[in-house]
């Protein structure tokens, strides 16, 4: 405690001696303001005595022109001179005065600033002093409490060790028997009473029942009997009920389902009529497909067919060739008398930039091509798509052509084919696709495959 009234005394004396300083500077500072002030006043009445006087010289000037004397010319300048080296001392004088009045003010501001800056670092670092005085105090002083605790905590337990120890040592050992003694007497009679108070317990719940069992007769014979009968029935009762709920649940289980069985020969019997009302219309709807199939890869055998009035028919065979595809669709056209007019088949090839690539021809009796042409391309939109009819007539081509009249490949690999430049892989695809297609047709007998409708 004595330390930190020492330091707070002395953060005391400093303060008081550091405000003394501000005071002196300010005293200073407003002194010298003063004296800036009293050198302008006095130049500012310089200047004024000056202009007084320019201005009673002006005046005897004019008095003295309208006596009608004249003046020398020197007289004048010299006269002049004065007034301007006069009203340049006062200019000076009044600059200097304003100059000394702001360096004046700068150096009090400064000194201001500068003493408050210092007050600030000296109070932060008094206050730092002081806080750590304060601190370490603090910290000694619950040390030496927490010291002083234990310390008393200590000589207690001492002390009642030391009790114990002087009366366990006082005890004889007679008097240690007598002690175990008393408690395992104590021990056996708790246990003999709680004995004595079970039995006493169970003693009166039988005494109760029997109580109980005296002052209720025994029922009669014919009592028995109703109750026997009265079970039966309700025996019978509830086994007719359960009986009559089996047969409710079997009922409409049997209803829903001869439901369901209606609905499902009403469905049956719709599809039947629609498929039987529909088939002509299909049926027509196809022979017309057919027709204009063969009218537009046959056009040729359609042409004389029709000019001599006979109608054509199809055969629709499946075509399956590892140079083709799997399951491709085949058409034998005949004639009245079952002649063969020609064959149409879809091909595919797997060639192409963007696969698959299906193609559709149609040839004579002899292999020579007729017409082909694209039926489904996933080729690049205005490059690849170029091979196909409606875009060009790079099919045209192939019409007239068989299996060994041309070299079937295109032009920029030595074949006979021109090619569509930028899409020279699916022209030459094309070629190769419809090469593979006339070499199965030449070698496979269609009327051996199975129909389409297998």
């Amino acid at each position: 405690m004595d330390k930190q009234q020492q330091a707070n005394t002395q953060e005391q004396e400093q303060d008081k001696a550091e405000r003394l300083k501000r005071a002196a500077a300010a005293a200073k500072a407003l002194s010298a303001k003063k004296k800036a002030q009293a050198e302008a006043a006095a130049a500012t009445d310089v200047a004024s005595d000056t202009a007084s006087a320019e201005s009673k010289v002006d005046t005897d000037k004019g008095s003295a022109k309208d006596s009608g004397t004249t003046t020398n010319n020197g007289d004048d300048k010299a006269a002049r001179l004065a007034r301007a080296a006069a009203a340049a001392k006062a200019l000076s004088a009044k600059k200097k005065a304003a100059a000394a009045a702001a360096s004046a003010d700068k150096a009090t501001t400064d000194k201001t600033e500068s003493s408050q800056d210092k007050d600030k670092a000296d109070l932060s670092a008094d206050d730092k002093a002081a806080r750590l005085a304060r601190a370490s105090a603090a910290a000694k002083a619950l040390a030496a409490k927490k010291k002083a605790a234990a310390q008393g905590q200590d000589a207690s337990e001492a002390k009642a060790d030391k009790t114990a120890d002087k009366s366990d040592s006082a005890l004889t050992d007679e008097e240690k028997e007598a002690r175990i003694a008393r408690a395992a007497a104590a021990a056996k009679a708790l246990a003999a009473k709680k004995k004595a108070e079970k039995a006493e317990a169970s003693t009166t719940e039988e005494a109760k029942a029997d109580t109980a069992s005296t002052k209720s007769p025994a029922p009669a014979p014919a009592t028995q009997a109703k109750a026997k009968s009265t079970s039966n029935a309700s025996a019978n009762k509830e086994s007719g009920s359960n009986s009559a709920n089996n047969n409710k649940a079997l009922w409409r289980s049997l209803f829903a389902g001869f439901i369901l069985a209606f609905i499902a020969a009403l469905c049956t019997v719709g599809v039947l009529l629609a498929q039987h009302d529909t088939n002509e219309a299909i049926a027509h709807n196809r022979a017309l497909q057919e027709q204009q199939l063969v009218r537009s890869l046959l056009p040729e055998i359609m042409e004389r067919e029709e000019s001599q009035g006979r109608k054509v028919k199809f055969e629709c065979k499946l075509i399956s060739h590892r140079l083709i595809g799997h399951n491709m669709r085949a058409y034998i056209v005949r004639n009245e008398e079952d002649q063969i007019l020609g064959f149409i088949s879809s091909y595919s090839t797997s060639r192409g930039y963007s696969n698959p690539l299906i193609l559709i021809g149609g040839i004579n009796p002899q292999g020579q091509i007729s017409k082909i042409d694209v039926q489904l391309s996933r080729e690049t939109p205005g490059i690849g798509d170029k091979v196909e009819r409606r875009r060009g007539n790079f099919l045209d081509q192939f019409d007239g052509q068989n299996l060994h009249s041309i070299k079937w490949d295109v032009k920029k690999f030595g074949g006979d084919f021109d090619y569509i430049t930028g899409a020279t892989v699916t022209s030459r695809a094309l070629v190769l696709a419809t090469r593979d297609f006339l070499e199965v047709m030449a070698t496979t007998d269609l009327t051996t495959l199975p129909d389409c409708s297998r």
